[in-house]
């Protein structure tokens, strides 16, 4: 139990630094670009995202899991080798018909720079299969480098492009090098363990082929994670102006920090640590997962009173008097935020027991649900103020009723357990 929580308070340390520079740097960037600049920041990060979860077809998640380095590297290897095809189809696309694709979500200003968007995607890749690699070893340190490393790339960037006057393409190319700087930080220990006499073209195929419930279950699963994370900003880019999108973008650039800082930090070195107990051992992970999840609710609770209250007076003070609607967008949706921290990191557990199937069904009932929201909002010409509400109620509630079925599957496999030991 000691090296979990050695293990968060680490992560934690380095993601809170870095989410403070990141939140230090914010106030001088939203003087410097118009919301509209970051709406287009905000939709062109919600289309990256989206694409992402295409990058590997999901197999990084494999990387912790085999006993073996060989097998784990060449894990590795095929995810590297699904990016490269990936991000080159992307590149053709994007150059015969950039203009349809950036049109349809009112970003015109990136027409002439479209091919950010295959880089883009070509980093966010390596970071997730890097800093996976990194998890295995359990390199927390190295991650929390990485971390603050790339809030310090990304922060100075955007400024200085700010203060030039490059507009939302300064915020691109920024958010372009936040990757690059990750990048650089966990290549060299990933190089350092690479051995080209392990990987086969035989063992990569063989890992394809054994965890193929990988791109069959767990990649429409993340497609539809991304498609329901990323869907206020990609339907207020669609229906409203940039500037809307921008508020909407702030209001959830400042929810995403605690979710990040505390949840997904936390999700790492669980992820690392139930890995390692392996799923014969139903019983430690329940204990963990029970202990982690008291503490992230009694954490949870301070960042979602200080917003409920002050929501509209902070962003005003923090940010200038031209993102008080991105304040009270803040408020609105800041009801999901308990919901969100205590599920964020027991996710994981289904990787554990390989329950991709169910995986997939969760988040296609979200999709439905949060598709659902918003297309009654266009029919029925809901304000924006509703459509948030509605949206952030029917989110928290899908949360917490992933929190109690990963808990019943937790129950099972202790039940299925007894019951083996017993006989």
């Amino acid at each position: 139990m000691s090296s979990i929580y050695k293990n968060i308070l680490l992560l934690t340390s380095a993601s809170i630094l870095s989410r403070l520079i990141a939140l230090l740097s914010i106030p001088i960037i939203t003087r410097l670009y118009s919301p509209s600049d970051m709406g287009v920041l905000s939709a062109f990060i919600s289309i990256t995202s989206v694409l992402l979860a295409f990058s590997t077809l999901r197999y990084s998640v494999v990387i912790p899991l085999p006993r073996t380095q060989g097998y784990a590297l060449n894990a590795s290897v095929l995810c590297l080798i699904v990016l490269s095809f990936v991000c080159t189809l992307l590149f053709i696309v994007t150059y015969f018909f950039n203009d349809v694709i950036f049109e349809f979500f009112n970003l015109n200003t990136l027409i002439e720079y479209w091919y950010f968007l295959p880089i883009s995607l070509l980093l966010f890749g390596l970071v997730e299969i890097l800093n996976t690699w990194a998890v295995r070893y359990k390199k927390f340190k190295l991650i929390s480098s990485a971390n603050v490393f790339q809030s310090s790339i990304g922060a100075t960037s955007k400024i200085i492009f700010g203060l030039i006057n490059l507009n939302a393409i300064g915020l691109i190319i920024g958010q372009v090098l936040v990757q690059a700087g990750s990048v650089i930080m966990l290549l060299k220990f990933y190089c350092s363990e690479f051995s080209s006499r392990k990987v086969t073209l035989k063992r990569i195929l063989y890992i394809a082929r054994y965890y193929s419930d990988i791109p069959k279950f767990r990649l429409p699963s993340q497609v539809l994670l991304a498609l329901c994370v990323n869907m206020p900003i990609l339907f207020f880019s669609y229906h409203f102006d940039t500037e809307t999108t921008g508020q909407i973008g702030l209001a959830l650039m400042v929810l995403s920090l605690p979710i990040s800082m505390i949840g997904q930090t936390i999700g790492q070195a669980f992820y690392g640590e139930v890995a390692n107990i392996g799923r014969k051992k139903p019983k430690q992970i329940q204990k963990l997962s029970k202990d982690i999840f008291k503490k992230l609710l009694i954490i949870s609770l301070l960042p979602f009173t200080v917003l409920v209250i002050f929501g509209e007076d902070l962003f005003k003070i923090a940010f200038g008097a031209k993102w008080a609607d991105a304040g009270l967008y803040a408020r609105i949706m800041s009801l999901y935020i308990i919901a969100n921290l205590v599920s964020s990191p027991l996710v994981n557990i289904l990787n554990v027991y390989a329950r991709n199937s169910l995986y997939l069904w969760v988040n296609l009932s979200r999709f439905l649900l949060l598709f659902g929201v918003f297309s009654l909002s266009i029919y029925f010409e809901f304000s924006i103020i509703n459509t948030l509400f509605i949206y952030s109620l029917l989110l928290s509630v899908h949360y917490m009723f992933i929190t109690l079925l990963i808990f019943k599957i937790l129950d099972f496999e202790v039940m299925k357990l007894d019951s083996n030991v017993s006989v």
